[in-house]
């Protein structure tokens, strides 16, 4: 064994390592302390000592000196079964001061990409048989006037309102003395008593406040059963330990009444650790699970019986008795343990691979306590099975912090960076992983991770951040690609020509100048006077402007420029941003804008801060719009409406086509009304602005995804061409490109496995590129089809000119609309039926070329208005040119008014009831919204608008759906139907309301009548 010390400043530790065969066991510290010890094990001996000496050169180049400590690796006793129970401390008799949480291995250590080391206390080493637990009441000094900033280091909440703590390390190990042991107990008692907060949970703050009086007032009632308490389960039976007599502990932590609080099953391994060696055979009885007084769950008698029968046999039994008791509980099919009792059961199996499949079958559910326990005995492999939690509908961002806290304090190692970099997206986990990868990137270099654009995105950021302070944070030879590619970006970056104030160019000082003169409108949101430290230019990737980068001080007027448009009216840029996106490209736009919205949400969104949110949207181009649009749909599920709405006021600075087009599909279909509403509103600010209406703008901000005008897209290995096209079902089609450019063989859905006589690095671009394009073509697909499923619904129509420029020649939407029939009227002539072709020309159903009249007007053709004759006409065609419309048109059900229909309530309207999940996605697939929340914001009715017409049709349902509450609502029944102005329709609360003129369906546009009744019969199809 060789021992090393380092004193340094206030610094004073010891740190040794012992090497034997194929194990090396290191125990590190405060001197004076008995540290911690953990050992790792190796495939070989001779890797052991290799390893042992990477980690001796890391500690010697950190300062340690060999020789002159006092901790030891001594080996730990335990007591056996029929050993005296271990002396009991004085009064006077201390514990020892906070063990130091683990440290990570040297970097040199991580030999490999899947390395991860889980580092178990001594319990826990205890009960996976890798060493003994010394029981021996501690008698060093003790002295609490550190353990108020070590609690705030090492602890998380992990629920608000109760204020529940998670440690993230153990004060102490084993049992301590009984002064310290009354500490902690007045620590961790939850109930009030004396002087403390009348609050039944106090805050740590609280907590801390009563700890520290008198030792008069001793550690409390004894008695107080385990659920008054809020300490890690050794800790509180390491107390306790200290103060009384083992038999003791468990009927002062566990009488009867207290076992109908679930969660007791997480002390159970801490009892088998500490407490059951010493038990004789009469005292080992769990008492009687008691009948709950509220059977929520409506379990049967015998499932208590079964859960009392697998936690005995975890507390006292063998394997077998375990495995038995645990079959009995699976066989039952009532419910399966809980994560606790599971984690009790597995502490007592000896084999890896069954501990792994009882934790992965059982899950964590979303709690948090069992979190670190799954983690040390169920392995590597049962990473998967804790990261569910994070997304379990119950998980919220605290609880989810908390969880990522424990596995961060649990785990090292590259493999653990990997889980990091996945889940540095999360929406809950993103602020702790993004902070993990800041503070391990020797263990991110070392990792195999492969990262998506959005990952690369933010471990740019991070890598950023890390070299501007020290070069080397990631080693000299980076093995993990990503990082290598992201370290040589950053180098390029770096080479490039700085501008200054006194070099910059004519049109920078002119957008200067006119900046200076131009006012900066007032309204609801702060124009900041200064920025925050995560929006200075040095926190941030460069500014690029035609092909240089700016300085600190051209960047900072940049920002200013962009956060001082904050409440412009018409969303358009300043001077000065105007005239830099005009000379940046989107490329570097969205490299500087992506990372400015995430330091603006990883520093907490604040409400003062936001002018910089949009700042990002007047910098950003169409990838900053692919990275903020999915956040904008999920916020208003995470509670945060406000900031999705003033998302789509971002999207919309951007300026870009693709922006546009994120803010139509969400005001089209969104599952939150809120913000929906907010995006309709969105869009019609921005269309009368241009004096136009929305479906007008939505027609001209259609991406193209850089298709040319044949709506294709060509992309080359080398040798090798393929062409990307469009299919009419919104899928990317890829065909092979002959040495004439001609497409040839069987139409493919992805690109080909590069070959040996391809390009290396042009095949990576290609498919790079590839994937890109293929979410951009599903995603304008998806929202086009839904337009012209409206259009048809509604009888939107065109100009000839803006449906030929529009629609006709656009590229994308050429390659939807070829299978579709269109519906020609001009004044003096006849309505003619025709369809466009891939050549964007207009042919007959004989596929004749037709002229289109400049004063025509178009529009989809219901099939009320085509003939029966022309529908199989038409239909020959699309089957003689392999077409498949992207909507049903031709073979599309119609409908009358029903028999005898007198009146504005609709007659034959579905009986019965439908399941209000139901209703409401079937009803808006179709085009219908969720009306206005009324009383205690329940929704009364759902509406069908015809914009054309000026009309709506207004479903009223009973017994109403519950604003946020959709699946909890209840089933629903259809009262009746109804036709009004748009207008009266768009600001209703309930169809009674007094005043509103409905009316009679006699006089309704047959389209109309057939469009409601077609919604009506979809939705009988599916009610009860």
């Amino acid at each position: 064994m060789r021992t090393f010390s380092l004193v340094e400043g206030t610094s004073d530790k010891f740190w040794s390592i012992d090497v034997v065969n194929t194990s090396v066991t290191v125990n590190y510290g405060r001197t004076g302390t008995k540290g911690q010890t953990k050992t790792t094990e190796y495939e070989s001996a001779a890797k052991a000592t290799a390893e042992s000496a990477t980690l001796i050169a890391a500690k010697v180049r950190k300062g340690y000196v060999e020789g002159a400590a006092t901790g030891s690796l001594a080996p730990a006793t335990v007591a056996s079964q029929a050993s005296a129970p271990p002396a009991r401390a004085s009064a006077t008799a201390t514990p020892p001061t906070p063990i130091t949480p683990p440290e990570s291995p040297a970097p040199a250590a991580w030999s490999a990409a899947d390395d991860l080391l889980i580092t178990p206390n001594a319990m826990e080493r205890a009960l996976l048989g890798v060493a003994p637990l010394d029981l021996t009441p501690d008698a060093t000094e003790f002295d609490s006037s550190g353990l108020a900033s070590w609690l705030r280091e090492n602890t998380t909440e992990s629920n608000p309102y109760r204020h529940d703590l998670t440690f993230l390390a153990l004060p102490f190990e084993g049992v301590p003395s009984a002064r310290a042991a009354t500490w902690w107990l007045r620590f961790g008692r939850k109930r009030p008593t004396g002087t403390w907060s009348r609050r039944a949970t106090p805050t740590l703050r609280e907590r801390l406040a009563f700890a520290e009086t008198t030792d008069d007032e001793g550690h409390g009632d004894l008695s107080t059963p385990w659920h008054e308490y809020d300490l890690p389960p050794s800790v509180l039976v390491g107390c306790l330990l200290a103060l009384m007599e083992p038999r003791q502990v468990i009927r002062s932590l566990l009488p009867a009444a207290a076992l109908s609080h679930d969660g007791w099953p997480a002390l159970l391994p801490a009892l088998r650790a500490y407490v059951v060696p010493f038990l004789t055979p009469s005292d080992r009885v769990l008492p009687a699970i008691p009948e709950p007084t509220h059977n929520y769950h409506r379990m049967p008698p015998e499932w208590g019986a079964l859960m009392h029968a697998l936690a005995s046999a975890a507390l006292f039994g063998d394997e077998g008795a375990i495995r038995a008791a645990y079959e009995d509980a699976l066989a039952a099919g009532t419910a399966d343990p809980s994560p606790e009792l599971t984690v009790a059961a597995v502490v007592g199996l000896s084999d890896p691979s069954e501990r792994l499949r009882w934790l992965q079958h059982s899950g964590v559910g979303h709690a948090v306590g069992p979190f670190r326990a799954f983690l040390v005995f169920g392995g590597p492999g049962v990473l998967p099975t804790l990261l569910t939690a994070l997304d379990h509908e119950y998980t919220d961002k605290v609880q989810a912090t908390a969880m990522m806290r424990v596995l961060s304090a649990t785990a090292a190692g590259p493999a653990l960076a990997a889980t990091m970099v996945a889940l540095s997206g999360h929406l809950r986990a993103k602020p702790e992983a993004v902070a993990w990868l800041a503070a391990h990137p020797r263990e991110v270099a070392a990792s195999g991770f492969s990262a998506t654009t959005a990952q690369r995105e933010t471990l740019t950021a991070v890598v950023r951040d890390l070299t501007a302070a020290s070069p080397d944070a990631f080693g000299p030879d980076p093995a993990n690609p990503t990082i290598a590619a992201i370290l040589d970006e950053l180098a390029a970056e770096a080479a490039l020509p700085t501008l200054n104030s006194s070099d910059a160019p004519a049109w920078f000082q002119e957008a200067v100048a006119a900046e200076a003169t131009q006012p900066v409108e007032e309204g609801p949101l702060k124009v900041p006077s200064k920025a925050p430290s995560w929006a200075q230019p040095s926190a941030l990737p460069p500014l690029i402007v035609a092909g240089a980068r700016l300085d600190a001080d051209l960047t900072a007027a940049v920002l200013a420029s962009a956060a001082a448009g904050v409440n412009s009216a018409s969303r358009a840029p300043r001077p000065l941003v105007a005239a830099v996106r005009d000379h940046m490209s989107a490329k570097d736009r969205d490299t500087f804008a992506v990372p400015l919205m995430q330091a603006f949400l990883t520093a907490g969104a604040k409400t003062g801060e936001r002018a910089y949110f949009l700042a990002a949207g007047y910098l950003g181009a169409e990838g900053f719009t692919f990275a903020l649009t999915p956040l904008v749909r999920e916020w208003p599920g995470q509670s945060q409406h406000q900031r999705a709405v003033l998302g789509l006021e971002v999207l919309a600075a951007t300026g870009t086509a693709a922006a546009l087009q994120s803010i139509s599909g969400i005001a089209n279909k969104s599952k939150f009304k809120g913000v929906q509403k907010a995006a309709q509103e969105a869009l019609a600010k921005l269309a009368a602005l241009q004096g136009l209406t929305v479906d007008q703008l939505e027609d001209r901000v259609v991406p193209d995804a850089d298709l040319d005008a044949r709506g294709v897209r060509v992309l080359s290995y080398g040798p090798r061409s393929f062409r990307v096209s469009l299919s009419p079902q919104g899928k990317a089609v890829v065909r092979d490109l002959d040495a004439d450019g001609r497409p040839t063989g069987k139409p493919r859905t992805a690109l080909p496995a590069p070959n040996s006589k391809d390009d290396a690095e042009q095949a990576a671009l290609a498919k790079a590129e590839f994937t890109v394009l293929r979410k951009q073509l599903t995603e304008v697909a998806k929202i086009q089809t839904a337009r012209l499923e409206k259009a048809l619904v509604t009888g939107r129509t065109w100009t000839a000119t803006e449906h030929r420029t529009l629609v006709a020649e656009h590229p994308v939407l050429n390659s939807l609309i070829r299978p579709l029939v269109w519906q020609v009227t001009a004044e003096g002539q006849p309505s003619r039926l025709v369809r466009v072709t891939e050549d964007h020309e207009y042919i007959d159903a004989s596929e004749d070329a037709i002229e289109i009249p400049a004063a025509a007007v178009l529009r989809l053709a219901h099939p009320l208005h085509i003939g029966e004759s022309e529908r199989a006409a038409w239909r020959t065609q699309l089957v003689d040119f392999d077409l498949v419309a992207p909507l049903e048109q031709l073979d599309r059900r119609v409908y009358g008014l029903p028999a005898g229909q007198a009146g504005t309530k609709l007659a034959g309207l579905p009986t019965g009831t439908v399941n209000p999940g139901t209703l409401v996605s079937t009803l808006e697939r179709l085009g219908w919204r969720r009306g206005n929340p009324a009383d205690a914001g329940v929704v009364n009715y759902l509406w069908l608008p015809f914009e054309s017409l000026g009309l709506a049709a207004v479903l009223s349902i009973s017994d109403g759906l519950w604003t946020g509450m959709i699946l909890e609502s209840g089933d629903q029944r259809l009262e009746d139907a109804r036709l009004g102005p748009i207008e009266t329709v768009r600001n209703l609360w309930y169809v009674d309301d007094r005043g509103t003129t409905w009316l009679p369906w006699e006089q309704a546009d047959p389209v109309l009548v057939s469009e409601v009744r077609r919604s009506l019969s979809t939705l009988e199809e599916k009610m009860a």
